[in-house]
């Protein structure tokens, strides 16, 4: 990421993070482009809520070295895979927070919101990929032990 696009997320999430509604715009969003991602949650979304959020926070606060959290990303992910998440609701996920994060700044948000797109692609593809990484890992760490 470069960091104009870094400074356009930060910037469009502390004016966005500071709406109380935000969260659920981005809930009610998703349950209407992909109602059948609805069984992943509580009825109740308030943790799962915060958790988003927070989880937001954390990636905009690393943006400038994503590479030092790759593996909170990728254990976030491996709980997705648990779930049973499948790869192309991912893009729903991705789709839904765009708008909501577009809605929410109200204006021309274009190069913003190819920063929040890229950023968000990355976030997936590494959730996505977390299994894969996760057994790379352990066959690397075992060839350092006992050799090929």
């Amino acid at each position: 990421m470069t960091s104009e696009q870094i400074d356009l997320i930060t910037k469009s999430w502390s004016r966005v993070s500071q709406d109380p509604n935000l969260i659920q715009s981005f809930y009610d969003k998703l349950f209407e482009i992909a109602p059948s991602t609805k069984h992943y949650f509580p009825a109740d979304l308030t943790m799962q809520s915060e958790k988003l959020a927070y989880t937001l926070g954390f990636v905009v606060g690393n943006l400038d070295r994503l590479e030092n959290i790759q593996d909170a990303i990728q254990k976030l992910g491996s709980t997705h895979k648990k779930l049973k998440v499948k790869e192309e609701e991912y893009g729903f996920m991705k789709e839904a927070l765009l708008i909501t994060i577009d809605n929410a700044l109200s204006g021309d948000n274009t190069p913003t919101i190819q920063a929040w797109d890229e950023v968000l692609t990355y976030l997936a593809e590494s959730m996505v990929n977390a299994e894969n990484h996760s057994k790379n890992k352990k066959k690397s760490f075992l060839n350092k032990i006992f050799g090929n």
